[in-house]
């Protein structure tokens, strides 16, 4: 209606609206309005500037700083809404951590790109922090192409972070880089602890390093150890190589991270599973990749329950909240090998407003545990994954009081 459709501009018009709202459809906001409590959310960011995320601060900048910003925004809008939430002294060192292993996973990423040019790229890319300038060109596309040709920026601003910071964003690049390498020339992701290795090299090690930069300022998590900061990483990193499994499997060339120990029980390639004939057997396939990534959420709530400061347990807390709510979205749910399956701006509102401590996480975790409890039950699912979430739940109530 009009009148939607009026509601719809005044929100994108606010100066000081979240990125997120910068999207929202008339569709988003008509399911919005029928759940209270994401109507609420929307209301809140409406009212309230999120801190530092007004554009009129650091995306504004001139200079490396503000290239780096707007690059952070360009290839990452969700990461945007949280590093920019952090307070000053890891604000910088989040967004070149980020930039960094963006830019590398970029190289990794570029099919066009030999084998015999990626490798020694990806190899030497942690001693390019050294440098006062270095760039490449032609690799990736976009604003992943445009990042690597102004790289030298990114490594201007990285200069002026603390020895501590540096130390541990070269390290972690390093580790990364050989990661890549070795599943680029030897490895394959045939057994579950081959996709393990896999997710942790690209994903694993962010939880690593983001827990490092918190340690230099005297606020890593107490009570967790690298196993919890291990799972950060590995549960974001599966649910979106599962909700992703489209995407890469018509990427030119085809590629799919699903594990053979896994797929190999519905059929004779993961790479079928779209086709209508193998629809059926690809959902069940589906919903034990869901099972497979639920093991690791223990930890995430561990490693959430031990962070004290308010802005970095809002960063973590943020995304591990949408990655539960997009499994259960994805679970038994065909239209996972036909488009990528969101959240709701409504959804995604709700989990930024109220991502503030440990109870309100955990509330929003249960939510949306028990809802996929009621997806299991409603398809007669696995009795493996009824018990592991049936734990889960008891986790979530464990920590929330």
């Amino acid at each position: 209606s009009k009148a939607t459709v009026s509601v719809l501009n005044c929100l994108r018009a606010r100066r000081f609206i979240p990125h997120i709202m910068s999207s929202i459809t008339c569709c988003d906001l008509l399911q919005t309005l029928l759940k209270p409590s994401e109507a609420y959310s929307v209301g809140s960011l409406m009212m309230k500037k999120i801190r530092k995320q007004d554009s009129s601060e650091k995306l504004k900048e001139d200079g490396p700083r503000g290239f780096c910003y707007r690059s952070l925004k360009e290839v990452s809008r969700s990461f945007t809404m949280v590093i920019l939430q952090l307070h000053e002294a890891v604000q910088d060192a989040v967004c070149i951590f980020y930039l960094v292993l963006r830019a590398l996973d970029t190289i990794e990423d570029d099919m066009k790109v030999p084998l015999e040019t990626k490798v020694p790229l990806l190899l030497a890319f942690h001693e390019k922090l050294n440098e006062q300038k270095y760039s490449l060109d032609g690799i990736g596309e976009g604003h992943e192409l445009i990042l690597l040709q102004r790289y030298s920026e990114v490594l201007e601003v990285y200069r002026t972070l603390s020895p501590g910071h540096q130390r541990v964003i070269k390290d972690i690049t390093k580790q990364m880089g050989e990661g890549m390498v070795k599943y680029l020339t030897v490895a394959k992701c045939d057994k579950i602890a081959d996709y393990d290795e896999y997710c942790f090299y690209v994903a694993g090690l962010v939880g690593y390093g983001l827990t490092d930069l918190w340690e230099v300022e005297g606020e890593a998590p107490t009570g967790c150890g690298r196993a919890e900061q291990k799972s950060m990483g590995l549960f974001l990193q599966k649910v979106n190589i599962i909700r992703d499994y489209l995407e890469d499997v018509t990427d030119s060339p085809p590629r799919c991270y699903w594990p053979k120990e896994i797929w190999g029980k519905f059929g004779e390639s993961n790479m079928d599973f779209a086709k209508p004939e193998n629809l059926k057997n690809g959902v069940k396939c589906l919903n034990e990749m869901v099972e497979d990534a639920l093991r690791h959420v223990p930890d995430c709530i561990k490693y959430l329950e031990g962070l004290s400061e308010p802005h970095i347990y809002k960063f973590c807390a943020i995304p591990q909240v949408m990655a539960m709510a997009t499994l259960c979205a994805v679970y038994n749910n065909p239209l996972v090998f036909k488009q990528k399956v969101k959240m709701t701006k409504g959804a995604t509102c709700k989990v930024l407003v109220y991502s503030t401590d440990l109870p309100y996480t955990v509330a929003m975790m249960r939510e949306h545990v028990y809802g996929l409890r009621r997806k299991v039950d409603r398809v007669d699912g696995s009795a493996s994954i009824a018990a592991k979430i049936d734990t889960l739940l008891d986790t979530c109530l464990r920590a929330r009081f």
